[in-house]
């Protein structure tokens, strides 16, 4: 039996790699194996989703080639990003993070958004890319957790924040209406009020010059806020 749940966990390390395959269909078929062994199957143990969150939140994993511009080094990053959402979706069906992995996990994911420079959607030939929305999935699975107050709903924000700041090109492939869904999350969860959404809504001052990276930035939160408001008043 031992031997048996070394060979799985010798097969999900070596199909984790194939995450940051530039071949979109091998990428997509690992993440589609990872995401029935640990969601469905339920192939890996407690100690085992720890330490392979801990990986996926490495140097080599969610921060690989960081600071990176348009190279393959992003699909790394990006499906790391939607790895760590699915071991946080683990965790919020049958909990088994512990507070200190929870803690490791978000802040990494706030550190990565202030970080990441390539926010493309689909590259010709290479697939999705997607860097916004994957990680935006990651930090919705975060205002979820059990571990998540005011405190960390906070934290989230700024992520999402520095998502909606950074890119040098507006979005176009749905991202604003995955970066919304977290704070919807935090409203529906009664994480925090809407007040203090609202409070942090009111601080986006918008750009005033007539530059091109003014444009991108106004353009990006006006997007964002009319997909908050569509999902809140649905």
């Amino acid at each position: 039996m031992e031997e048996e749940q070394q060979d799985v966990w010798t097969l999900v390390q070596q199909t984790v790699i194939l995450l940051g395959s530039p071949d979109s269909e091998i990428r997509e078929e690992a993440y589609s194996a990872l995401f029935n062994w640990l969601l469905e199957e339920k192939v890996l143990g407690k100690s085992q989703m720890e330490e392979l969150l801990q990986q996926s939140v490495s140097d080599s994993g969610l921060f690989s080639g960081i600071g990176e511009k348009e190279t393959d080094s992003v699909f790394k990053r990006t499906f790391t990003s939607l790895l760590i959402a699915l071991l946080l979706t683990c965790d919020n069906r049958e909990p088994y993070l512990t507070r200190e992995s929870y803690d490791l996990a978000l802040n990494a994911l706030v550190r990565y958004c202030h970080l990441e420079n390539d926010f493309r959607g689909y590259v010709e030939v290479k697939g999705w890319a997607h860097a916004a929305a994957h990680v935006a999935d990651a930090l919705d699975e975060c205002a979820m957790s059990r571990y998540t107050g005011a405190e960390e709903c906070a934290e989230i924000w700024t992520g999402v924040q520095a998502l909606l700041e950074r890119p040098a090109e507006v979005y176009q492939r749905e991202e604003d209406e995955r970066l919304a869904t977290a704070i919807v999350s935090m409203i529906q969860g009664q994480k925090v009020s809407f007040a203090t959404i609202c409070g942090w809504l009111g601080q986006m001052e918008p750009a005033r010059t007539r530059s091109v990276e003014s444009y991108t930035l106004n353009t990006n939160r006006k997007h964002f806020l009319r997909c908050l408001y569509t999902r809140l008043y649905e």
